[in-house]
């Protein structure tokens, strides 16, 4: 129970999009639409070093906000979430030997990027460096053992301003993880309260006008189309207005037909 308590401090449900990217934003929406406290994350894979270099360690990097903070086991706010500041755990301290004023050195995995492990993928090729100061060591009580999936050991994790890392990745406003903190409701219950705030852009999709050949265009910012949204009826209605569209499109991709790009999930002991 105390180790739950230290991975997931206040938080009750999760929802990750994994390589998808929503809004930073809906967090604010669903909280306020819920009723329940909510935070967007963003959380991706990295390499790290210590100052000096001398001690390497992969870590995940989770961009976070005052609202993540919130969620803790004990809250506090950090008084130095900006910039290059950011806040390590004491696995990631101890394995890089960081204390705080140190340097420490981030190569982020871009968004889309080969895994690691693929043999055409070159180890340090696209690798997004950053150069950052360690502010603090962040106990269990201040969220410093947060970790949604359970390890028997604690991972190296390191936090930094949610928009710091978002624009370092090239994805401005966007997130990859939400928290709520709502122990009285039902998964179904968010999942509602989730479609009544999600809009195309949470699924990477925009509508666009094409006067010239009088038409609305579907396009999305990955590769093909997901089969629930090009199966939507909606989407081959004539006719239809955007407002429409657009709520027929997000709703059936994310509640009816249980599209694989987001899960909400329980708390688990």
């Amino acid at each position: 129970a105390d180790r739950t308590a230290a991975r997931l401090g206040k938080a009750t449900h999760s929802l990750s999009s994994g390589d998808r990217w929503f809004r930073a934003a809906l967090a604010a929406e669903f909280q306020a639409h819920a009723r329940v406290p909510a935070a967007s994350l963003l959380a991706v894979a990295a390499s790290a070093a210590g100052e000096g270099g001398r001690l390497r360690s992969s870590a995940s990097v989770v961009g976070v906000g005052l609202d993540f903070f919130s969620l803790a086991p004990r809250p506090f706010m950090p008084t130095n979430l900006t910039g290059d500041a950011v806040y390590v755990n004491p696995t990631c301290a101890a394995r890089l030997g960081l204390s705080p004023g140190d340097e420490l050195t981030l190569r982020l995995e871009p968004p889309g990027a080969l895994p690691r492990d693929v043999p055409i993928a070159d180890a340090e090729e696209g690798l997004i460096p950053l150069r950052l100061t360690v502010a603090e060591v962040l106990t269990d009580e201040r969220f410093g053992g947060f970790d949604l999936a359970l390890h028997q050991v604690p991972s190296p994790r390191i936090f930094i301003a949610r928009e710091r890392l978002a624009e370092a990745l090239g994805k401005p406003g966007r997130a990859n993880t939400l928290l709520v903190c709502a122990p009285r409701a039902t998964s179904p219950e968010l999942e509602r309260a989730l479609s009544a705030c999600w809009a195309l852009a949470d699924l990477g999709l925009t509508l666009v006008s094409n006067g010239a050949l009088g038409h609305l265009e579907l396009r999305s910012e990955h590769v093909f189309l997901d089969e629930a949204v090009e199966a939507n009826p909606a989407s081959r209605r004539a006719g239809i207005n955007y407002e429409a569209w657009s709520k027929a499109i997000s709703k059936k991709a994310l509640i009816e037909s249980q599209v694989p790009i987001l899960t909400v999930s329980g708390r688990v002991e």
